[in-house]
């Protein structure tokens, strides 16, 4: 089962970052991946009740895994990971 792209659950009980070595690298032959695809990726490394949501020049990523919910905020125009001092979308 996909699942679909929609709001992000903000609020969830364990709200844990990904760890800067540990952040997915969204992109596919060079460029971005779309927000399908994203889930498909996340799903395939074990993530559950993926959800990506566009803001601003960002997609904000949640998914679950192992009991914790993990948040992550990716530039949608490069695919890559945002440091969580940069999530800024101005």
């Amino acid at each position: 089962m996909i699942a679909s792209a929609g709001a992000l659950a903000l609020g969830a009980a364990a709200l844990v970052a990904f760890a800067a070595d540990q952040r997915p690298d969204f992109t596919a032959g060079g460029q971005p991946m779309t927000q399908e695809q994203i889930v498909q990726k996340m799903q395939s490394e074990g993530y559950s009740n993926v959800q990506v949501q566009r803001q601003g020049a960002n997609l904000l990523i949640s998914g679950q895994k192992n009991g914790k919910t993990e948040n992550m905020t990716v530039n949608a125009q490069t695919g890559k990971a945002v440091a969580e001092d940069d999530e800024d979308d101005d």
